[in-house]
């Protein structure tokens, strides 16, 4: 397993006087951050629902367009609907999660969550939501890595 860490550059060897210690690399940072999001969004989800809507919204500049990728693909990983490119919803609170994440990269200037009660909220905001969820459902089942599977389990 170390060796799979150092390979990858998520550790590096340190020698400290006549010991070898191994630290995270930035990449490595990095991804515990990005694993640490998931899984606390995956925690998220198994709560009940507090009926608030969060909206988070970013505008990262061109000269990090790399992060502003890699935090798209993130939100709709965890759980996120994206309305606009810049904005995402969500019914599952991401913080402090996301903000740990985002100020590690720098981008957390660029960022913001809005919180939004729903108990008196617009039923076809609700609606939208509930179509979006059935979209998702709908392309995983009809995705073409799907019907790999589908075919792939069936020559077996």
């Amino acid at each position: 397993r170390i060796q799979y860490l150092k390979r990858h550059h998520y550790i590096e060897a340190v020698k400290e006087g006549e010991e070898k210690l191994y630290r995270l690399t930035t990449k490595g940072k990095y991804e515990v951050l990005r694993i640490r999001f998931l899984q606390h969004m995956e925690a998220q989800r198994k709560k009940k629902w507090d009926r608030a809507w969060r909206v988070a919204i970013f505008d990262i500049p061109e000269k990090f367009r790399k992060h502003r990728d890699h935090l798209r693909a993130l939100l709709k990983d965890s759980g996120f609907k994206m309305w606009q490119f810049s904005v995402w919803v969500t019914k599952y609170n991401p913080e402090p999660a996301l903000y740990k994440l985002l100020k590690y990269l720098g981008l957390h200037t660029y960022y913001a969550l809005i919180e939004a009660d729903c108990k008196k909220c617009n039923p076809r905001v609700v609606k939208i939501w509930r179509q979006m969820q059935r979209k998702k459902e709908e392309d995983e089942i009809l995705s073409p890595r799907a019907d790999f599977k589908i075919r792939k389990a069936k020559k077996m």
